[in-house]
């Protein structure tokens, strides 16, 4: 049987294992790319777009969403 996912909203407890997440899946060896500096900077804008997918207490997802207007 597999574990159930949830889709939930970001929240500061999420922080270290999607930054962990991130440089797992994607590297980000760019300055510029850091997940910690990416994350804030979405959260200060639009943190109801940002969602985690938790599987037994484990962040296994994520889901960035963006507005640009239209």
């Amino acid at each position: 049987m597999n574990p159930e996912v949830v889709i939930t909203n970001y929240a500061a407890r999420h922080h270290d294992d999607v930054v962990a997440l991130w440089k797992s899946v994607f590297g980000y060896e760019s300055p510029q790319n850091e997940p910690s500096l990416s994350i804030a900077k979405k959260v200060a804008v639009a943190d109801d777009l940002l969602f985690v997918a938790d599987s037994d207490g484990q962040v296994v997802g994520t889901v960035m969403g963006g507005y640009d207007g239209h």
